[in-house]
């Protein structure tokens, strides 16, 4: 087990280091600013860490952790105060266990680790089973690609932002005569094989996603000239990637086609209800003509 002590006081850090079983790997940091170069380089089962410090306080090092999606280590706050304040203190701030440092001895800390770790544990798997769900839930689970509830959550962060976006609508041509022709094995295979084309797209500005049924759409963010060669760029791309494709069923190549539905908005109030209605009609006469 991985053990990171941080207090100023070396006499402590050494008392503590003393009562630490020697299967225990120990490493050392005397200041918080200290403990996060080590966190950043190391991953650590267990921090323990003095409430009271010059520079920062202990808790100050706690919140590093608190936005963490990612597995934490144990935390185990120090004090030799035995005040309950400071102990609800750093519990409520996010530490696993507290130990008052005139009750240390080999057998309080690796109890209080134990049980530190084995908090952190139960709390890093609640963590990790919501985020999946929160995965589950913005994804589409045919397509592996965000569906419109994921879509919904981009979209959040830029309805009513001023600047400059692209969305492409694509629709896959005859999807209905492909089902019933092949069968909708072949057609979920069609589909899965637009959303893997889109998804390796993805990119900060980029946003793909499945609408439902058998369209999907690309949404370019903040493109600092999104007409001319910027609108070319993405709509070649997507002509070259998703135009036109095929699959194999049992050394038959299936073949398919697209259409794209584009419609753009230049340094303008960002309105997807208004963009989605432009592109899905620009779609609706392309595929009519």
């Amino acid at each position: 087990m991985r053990i990171l002590i941080v207090d100023d006081d070396v006499v402590d850090q050494m008392a503590i280091s003393r009562a630490l079983p020697k299967k225990f790997v120990i490493s050392q940091a005397e200041s918080v600013k200290m403990a996060r170069r080590e966190l950043d380089a190391t991953s650590f089962d267990c921090v323990i860490v003095d409430y009271s410090m010059p520079l920062q306080k202990g808790t100050d090092l706690i919140s590093k952790f608190n936005s963490y999606e990612k597995v934490t280590p144990a935390i185990v706050m120090v004090s030799h105060s035995d005040e309950k304040n400071i102990e609800y203190e750093a519990l409520s701030q996010g530490a696993h266990e507290f130990l008052c440092k005139s009750e240390l001895s080999q057998s309080s800390l690796v109890n209080t680790i134990d049980k530190a770790v084995t908090r952190a544990r139960y709390i890093n798997d609640a963590r990790l089973r919501h985020r999946e769900a929160h995965e589950d839930a913005n994804t589409d689970s045919l397509c592996n690609i965000r569906n419109r509830r994921g879509l919904n959550l981009e979209l959040a962060d830029i309805e009513g932002v001023k600047g400059s976006y692209e969305l492409v609508v694509i629709d896959v041509d005859n999807f209905k005569e492909i089902n019933d022709t092949f069968g909708h094995l072949v057609g979920d295979q069609v589909l899965r094989f637009i959303a893997n084309k889109l998804s390796a797209m993805d990119s900060d500005n980029l946003i793909t996603f499945r609408l439902g049924g058998d369209e999907f759409g690309v949404l370019k963010i903040n493109g600092d000239s999104i007409d001319g060669k910027v609108a070319e760029s993405l709509e070649l791309q997507l002509q070259q990637e998703i135009k036109h494709g095929s699959i194999n069923l049992k050394g038959i190549d299936i073949s398919f086609s697209t259409s794209l539905g584009i419609a753009k908005c230049i340094d303008q109030i960002f309105t997807w209800d208004q963009l989605y209605d432009d592109a899905d009609q620009n779609l609706y006469h392309l595929k009519k003509a």
